[in-house]
């Protein structure tokens, strides 16, 4: 339109698009303010303004409303099993979501279904994975529900927490304060002769393993807080699991769940293997002799 009415430019170039985006890029500084580093400082110019603030809102819009919104960021979706489910086959199921009927569905899915040769059986014959897909929901329901049902009897609780409360009775508790003073002195001077330079890095390191072991196998009263803090969190975590977002929820199930596998394309609790530090607290309790104590 600019080449057909004629509109002269500074050049005896005709208009392009390029130029006319040029203009666009300056529209700032024809409206009398000067921009540097491309946006971030805007200052008054002392040059006389040709366009005024309400035709360059109005040209934004009218550029705004011209252009092409472009495809839409797809939402963000959470897998909860992610990195810790597998296909019967030994492959990492991966989370992914399909429309159907207007509808979306999350769903785990083994990388390596449908294809030629993936292992060989016991008679050395290639066998193929012919996994059917995991639907997210049920999934994931059997390892919170799981989760949720970690909670030991109270007898069970109360045991252990006698146990630990008879390996922290001494008969001497002032001598396993003074101990535990004389350790963590010794600590501290340990750290200054290291960096003053008196002792090696080898020397320090070696001392400063063998104080802490000490320390850590002295009684410690605290322990009975830490354990009843645990045992509240324990005890509330079926409520915790519903309050969470499902961020935490997969901080949660990577923490506790070391791997689950998927069968005929649905999940079973039995498959659950626990993290080792997890392991103790979802064995069932009725596994043990009554008097024992030890789990």
């Amino acid at each position: 339109m600019l080449n057909r009415l004629r509109v002269n430019r500074r050049t005896e170039l005709p208009w392009t698009t390029a130029a006319v985006k040029d203009l666009l890029r300056r529209g700032r500084f024809y409206a009398g303010w000067v921009v540097m580093k491309r946006g971030v400082d805007e200052r008054p110019g002392k040059h006389e303004p040709i366009i005024t603030d309400a035709e360059y809102q109005a040209t934004a819009v009218g550029v705004a409303s011209r252009r092409r919104a472009g495809s839409k960021p797809g939402p963000y979706r959470t897998y909860l099993l992610r990195g810790v489910v597998r296909c019967a086959c030994g492959a990492k199921l991966r989370g992914e979501a399909r429309v159907q009927r207007g509808s979306e569905r999350r769903c785990y899915r083994c990388p390596v279904a449908g294809r030629d040769v993936i292992r060989l059986d016991d008679h050395h014959r290639p066998v193929r994975c012919s996994a059917r897909l995991v639907p997210a929901d049920p999934a994931e329901t059997i390892v919170l529900d799981a989760i949720r049902a970690a909670v030991l009897p109270s007898r069970a609780v109360e045991a252990a927490r006698e146990e630990l409360r008879a390996r922290l009775a001494l008969p001497r508790e002032s001598l396993s304060q003074r101990q535990r003073a004389r350790l963590q002195t010794r600590l501290e001077r340990l750290r200054e002769q290291h960096e003053w330079g008196d002792i090696t890095d080898e020397v320090y390191w070696k001392k400063r393993t063998e104080s802490r072991r000490e320390l850590a196998g002295l009684p410690d009263r605290d322990k009975l807080t830490v354990f009843d803090r645990n045992r509240g969190v324990m005890a509330s975590m079926a409520e915790n699991i519903d309050a969470a977002t499902p961020a935490q929820l997969t901080e949660l199930i990577a923490l506790l769940v070391e791997s689950v596998i998927a069968s005929d394309g649905r999940l079973d609790a039995v498959t659950i293997a626990w993290t080792p530090p997890a392991r103790p607290f979802f064995r069932r309790w009725l596994e043990y002799p009554q008097g024992d104590s030890n789990p």
